[in-house]
């Protein structure tokens, strides 16, 4: 990696300003740890900063590479078609004659190893240490919940995630769904909890930050445990912010 690369983070984007300073929070422990390569972070969608404002930052300083690392955790259209378009339309615009720039996109996080530690000690963390036991394990549901996406290679991440996730934290039973697009949905997944009966049904959001989608989750969780009172419902954090994340992306930009 030579002094004249630079890394062009890019978070999804949200309205909620918290995810907005997670994210940002996450790119400053990135550039602490990266230092000396200039950093900058961006958004895809309803955030600023924008990917255009972040390539300008990184030309403005004098980098000929720009690296971009998809802070996502899988590959639907914003990493394959999205993302890219958009950083190499800002740079036709802001260096229009300059063919010495060049652009290298990273794979995105999907099941990093370091993601699935991560969610395992989130689902750690909501258990408590007394309540790790294999008796309360045994009595307790995983409902892992995901974006969703219409993408069926994206949709097959998801599934390979969950399923290597779960050997992490056994527990008596599983299941996936998703908060838009895919099935099972949401509202399948939690009726099917319900139904399933377990005493403890932890709610795992596989999520990198907070935002609309992580509010929209908490609302119904509250609605959950008024129509089934008669089990206990928790949910975990979203996987960040946490300093791993910023160690993660570190090692999938180093060599």
């Amino acid at each position: 990696m030579s002094g004249c690369d630079g890394l062009l983070v890019v978070g999804h984007g949200t309205r909620d300003p918290t995810g907005v300073q997670q994210f940002l929070s996450t790119v400053a422990d990135i550039r602490l740890r990266m230092r000396p390569l200039l950093v900058e972070g961006a958004f895809l969608e309803l955030a600023q900063p924008s990917i255009a404002d972040g390539v300008a930052r990184l030309l403005d300083r004098g980098v000929r590479q720009v690296i971009v690392l998809p802070f996502l955790l899988f590959a639907a259209k914003h990493v394959k078609e999205d993302i890219p378009a958009a950083v190499h339309e800002a740079v036709r615009e802001l260096r229009p004659h300059d063919t010495s720039v060049s652009v290298r996109q990273l794979p995105h996080l999907n099941h990093h190893p370091g993601i699935l530690e991560l969610s395992a000690w989130r689902f750690q963390q909501i258990m408590g240490s007394h309540s790790r036991t294999p008796e309360q394990l045994e009595r307790t549901e995983l409902v892992i919940v995901a974006r969703g996406t219409g993408d069926v290679g994206a949709l097959r991440e998801v599934e390979e995630f969950a399923q290597q996730r779960v050997l992490a934290t056994p527990v008596a039973h599983w299941r996936l769904c998703y908060l838009a697009v895919a099935r099972p949905s949401l509202e399948e997944g939690l009726a099917a909890a319900a139904a399933g009966g377990l005493p403890r049904i932890v709610i795992q959001p596989h999520l990198l930050f907070s935002g609309q989608l992580w509010d929209r989750l908490a609302d119904r969780l509250v609605e959950a445990a008024q129509q089934w009172p008669q089990q206990q419902w928790q949910l975990t954090q979203t996987l960040g912010p946490d300093p791993r994340l910023a160690d993660l992306a570190v090692a999938s930009v180093l060599p």
